[in-house]
């Protein structure tokens, strides 16, 4: 985070971004000296809760962390009026260990889509899915026998040990 202060006075900043739950957090650093911070872990992720006075013009917080994952999903909007076709993430879940993650997905049926992923090495194996040479999860959605407009896919992703 890079953040630069002009004017008089006090100025605090406060800022929580997220990370998986998998990610370890090593240091928080600001100008290079450490930055106390707090862990706030849910069902999905973590945050790194910090609040820090800015005092200098220039600043730079880093968040220094690893085993980070993460998925992204870029979808575009339907054409006014049409119908979506994109994938939908419904939830996502942990196991005990962060050794699993489990992600419900819904598409069209016998579609495909694509996941971005962050640190894709970390993937041991997938189940309903297949890792692409170019870092990506392809989820294929079963075909509808029941002519419904939208079919689930859990994808299970395995991680290899820290």
């Amino acid at each position: 985070l890079d953040i630069t202060r002009t004017g008089e006075g006090d100025c605090w900043v406060e800022f929580s971004p997220a990370f998986s739950l998998r990610a370890q957090i090593v240091s928080v650093e600001m100008n290079g000296q450490p930055l106390p911070f707090q862990l706030q872990p849910n069902g999905e992720d973590q945050h790194v809760s910090l609040r820090f006075p800015v005092k200098a013009s220039s600043n730079k917080v880093v968040i220094h962390t690893k085993q980070d994952f993460g998925l992204s999903l870029n979808n575009a909007l339907p054409e006014p009026g049409g119908t979506s076709h994109s994938l939908r993430v419904i939830s996502e879940s942990w196991n005990a260990a962060r050794d699993l993650l489990r992600v419900e997905t819904s598409g069209v049926p016998g579609s495909t889509y694509e996941l971005g992923v962050w640190n894709c090495s970390q993937i041991r194996s997938l189940e309903n899915g297949t890792l692409t040479q170019q870092g990506r999860i392809r989820i294929e959605m079963p075909n509808n026998k029941d002519q419904e407009e939208y079919v689930h896919r859990i994808l299970l992703i395995h991680f290899a040990p820290p």
